[in-house]
């Protein structure tokens, strides 16, 4: 807390008694009155704790389940910022899943024939990220995801060696996508070819220049969090930005509005 002083009054080049007493009486109210010292931080406590992730995997299938989780628990012997928290059966109900409550990021698997979106938004209603992995995705499936709350979206292989990258950007606030997922999603039409009425040149104009300018750092690769800070304003404002842009861009979610303006 800085306090601050006032001079001692005087008289003739003399302090006056009485208003000295009273300076002093007050100086020691404030003293009574000042708030407690803020708790000293912990010098045990290292970057690669205040940086760290917490990662939960979920996946029906437990060979799946023990490659992810090892591609997870390896990559913590690099930086030291990934902390496995542990592996559960995505096929049981969220609510019984253990360790989800601390989660800050949760590595689903899927299979093509998964409906994944219910389970995506149960997980996301908790404030936790999603990063979806899948052998095969198609438009549809992609797209569903997103709209449930998803913000990453990997082709699944054998090694998995993009994952740990991918489940910091995720928990950074990133959205994040394989290269070959990136023409699922952006739109048909976005050639050289002149815009039409109705098309997504067009619908581009019908942005406001705040919507634009959230999209185009989106696009640039920035979280949420880093746009607001640029435009200074809140990270609620930069989400209420692109919920106002979608259907004027017609795009279901924002991982397709930020690859259409991407696209110009």
């Amino acid at each position: 807390m800085i306090t601050h002083y006032a001079a001692t009054p005087t008289v003739n080049g003399r302090v006056d008694a009485d208003q000295r007493s009273r300076a002093d009486e007050a100086t020691a109210d404030r003293s009574s009155r000042a708030s407690p010292e803020p708790a000293a931080i912990d010098p045990s406590e290292s970057l690669a704790d205040i940086l760290r992730i917490d990662v939960l995997v979920a996946d029906h299938d437990p060979i799946s389940r023990h490659v992810l989780s090892r591609v997870v628990r390896n990559a913590r012997g690099q930086d030291n910022t990934l902390r496995l928290l542990g592996c559960v059966d995505s096929s049981i109900p969220v609510k019984r899943w253990e360790n989800l409550s601390d989660a800050d990021v949760v590595v689903l698997s899927t299979e093509p024939r998964d409906d994944s979106a219910e389970l995506i938004s149960e997980i996301t209603a908790r404030d936790i990220s999603v990063l979806t992995v899948s052998t095969e995705w198609d438009d549809a499936r992609l797209a569903a995801a997103a709209a449930a709350g998803a913000t990453g979206f990997l082709v699944k292989d054998a090694e998995m060696k993009g994952l740990p990258v991918a489940v910091r950007a995720v928990g950074a606030g990133y959205t994040l996508l394989s290269p070959s997922l990136e023409t699922m999603v952006r739109p048909a039409g976005l050639s050289a070819a002149p815009a039409r009425a109705g098309s997504s040149g067009s619908r581009r104009s019908a942005l406001t220049e705040r919507e634009l300018e959230v999209l185009s750092l989106l696009a640039q690769g920035m979280s949420t969090t880093e746009t607001a800070s640029v435009l200074q304003v809140s990270p609620a404002t930069v989400k209420s930005h692109v919920s106002h842009a979608l259907p004027k861009l017609g795009a279901r979610n924002r991982l397709e509005a930020v690859l259409k303006i991407r696209s110009r």
